[in-house]
């Protein structure tokens, strides 16, 4: 049975304790960009050492909600595997990376920018 999108935006409605883009070292990236308190984000790392090479592996994940406009979200989810780091400078670089583009992201669905994974235009 089809939900309305009243019913769909009931489902999910963000609240204070929601993982979101405005803490910790996001929200230091993200002070004044117009995707600030419309990512909703949880990130995910594993960063192992390669002891043949004296560096760092990073793998990195940042997943959640985009708010599109007010009540509608979009789901992302960004990955990278297998990045090589030669410190913990450079692992922070990949998250913050990440977070850039899923504020990048925000701003492109708050404009009705891309396409639908149906392949319309929105």
């Amino acid at each position: 049975m089809a939900r309305s999108s009243a019913a769909r935006s009931a489902a999910f409605s963000p609240t204070c304790d929601s993982p979101r883009l405005l803490r910790g070292r996001s929200a230091e990236a993200c002070k004044d960009c117009p995707a600030k308190g419309k990512v909703f984000a949880k990130p995910g790392t594993v960063s192992l050492p390669d002891y043949v090479n004296g560096r760092l592996v990073d793998n990195e994940s940042l997943g959640g909600y985009l708010e599109a406009k007010p009540g509608h979200f979009h789901v992302f989810y960004l990955v990278v595997n297998g990045a090589t780091a030669e410190n913990i400078q450079d692992v922070l670089k990949v998250f913050d990376d990440l977070s850039d583009i899923s504020a990048i992201m925000q701003e492109e669905a708050s404009r009705g920018e891309g396409k639908t994974a149906q392949g319309e235009k929105q």
